[in-house]
């Protein structure tokens, strides 16, 4: 394994990670999600769409030789980057109360811990004159700030 083509880690792998689940409809909002081939979930169709001709993208975990990393559209990133997170809004109609992804981008300071078997990434960044830190979720997706 060189630094230049890090493997990807796979669910079967033995290694946790706080963005990743090992089953994949444990996010599944249907309760018992009795479609079997996990690329039929609901959920797991629903972010593939999201997902689909946008520039916000998941986290990827990575195995380096140093331990593990995340990248971003397979570029790695390193403690201190900004990056940008994808602003999300909270709306309410006469059905209920929901949320959703906005094209708008919050600039935040990545970093992270690891101990070679999981990874605790934290986003640092100051909104309204205020600082404040997030832990890194399954839910939230990013990119590369524009370059001028």
């Amino acid at each position: 394994m060189s630094l230049k083509d890090p493997t990807p880690i796979h669910d079967n792998d033995e290694i946790s990670c706080t963005v990743t689940s090992k089953d994949p409809h444990a996010f599944c909002w249907i309760g018992d999600c009795e479609r079997g081939a996990p690329d039929e979930c609901p959920k797991v169709a629903i972010d593939r769409k999201r997902d689909k001709g946008t520039p916000w993208h998941k986290l990827e975990v990575r195995r380096e030789p140093g331990g593990l990393r995340h990248y971003l559209d397979g570029e790695p990133i390193h403690c201190g980057t900004c990056v940008e997170l994808q602003a999300i809004t909270h709306q309410a109609d006469d059905y209920g109360e929901y949320t959703y992804a906005t094209q708008m981008g919050v600039p935040v300071r990545y970093e992270a811990s690891q101990d070679g078997r999981e990874i605790r990434a934290t986003l640092y960044s100051d909104i309204g004159g205020y600082g404040c830190c997030i832990a890194l979720t399954d839910s939230m997706r990013f990119r590369w700030p524009r370059r001028p």
